[in-house]
């Protein structure tokens, strides 16, 4: 595979990714006026999910490298935030909102990895449906 094609997918995949980010962050925000980061946390789970949903076809189907990396590095490595979380979480702590702080680590990875393997169970039945 050449690899102008792979870095080309990434990049393709990482500007739709960011953009559907900052629209989902964005809209996010209108609807929840607090000081809880619930559009961070929502795309962290969007996307853990659809990791964990891709992941799963990838295993089963032949499909090919750009699709891949363009899907799950491009897109899906824009769209959730890690760096976006860690930095909401230090700064929660910084302004004493502990609470929050501890809420935000233990949602984050909870449902995250809880998500992945919601996703790895949904694709599964689907493959299982149309196989």
């Amino acid at each position: 595979m050449k690899m102008w094609l792979i870095l080309l997918s990434v990049a393709c995949g990482g500007s739709i990714g960011a953009v559907t980010r900052f629209w989902i962050t964005e809209l996010i925000y209108q609807h929840f006026n607090t000081i809880f980061p619930f559009g961070t946390l929502s795309v962290n789970l969007i996307g853990c999910y659809l990791i964990g949903f891709l992941w799963n076809i990838f295993g089963n189907f032949a499909v090919p490298e750009y699709i891949k990396m363009f899907m799950s590095v491009g897109i899906l490595g824009a769209l959730t935030t890690f760096s976006s979380y860690a930095i909401g979480t230090v700064n929660l702590l910084r302004d004493g909102e502990y609470l929050y702080a501890v809420l935000n680590i233990l949602i984050n990875n909870g449902l995250c990895i809880l998500l992945v393997v919601l996703g790895i169970i949904t694709s599964q039945v689907l493959i299982n449906i149309f196989n």
